[in-house]
């Protein structure tokens, strides 16, 4: 029910909502590119091509139903952006995350399928 009304409120405001696949960082990586730029750390850290570092999104598990707020830490080298964007690679988590948006850290990233809904206009 969250996400439905998250989706319609993302309508409603002409925000970017895309689908696609999130792999995830080796355990404690996150936390220290978090570090490295200064930024504070936050219970939902993200990598993504979509909104600037910094920047909120909301990521939705479509495996396992959780919805959380996100904060913009890292974004993909240029060397492997286009790749990234052919595979549907839209955001990419925390080794901890990929427990609660992929129900494990085990599988490929394909076999986790996630919505980010963003209030900016995702390219």
């Amino acid at each position: 029910m969250i996400l439905v009304r998250l989706l319609m409120l993302a309508c409603l405001n002409g925000w970017a909502t895309t689908h696609g696949v999130a792999p995830h960082y080796a355990r404690g990586v996150m936390q220290g590119v978090a570090i490295t730029r200064g930024l504070a750390q936050v219970p939902c850290m993200v990598s993504s091509d979509a909104v600037g570092i910094a920047e909120w999104v909301y990521v939705y598990g479509v495996n396992t139903g959780a919805l959380r707020y996100c904060k913009v830490i890292d974004t993909s080298e240029t060397i492997d952006r286009a790749r990234h964007k052919r595979e549907k690679r839209i955001v990419e988590v925390s080794h901890e995350d990929a427990i609660l948006f992929c129900g494990t850290t085990r599988d490929r990233p394909e076999a986790c399928p996630v919505i980010v809904v963003s209030e900016y206009r995702m390219p």
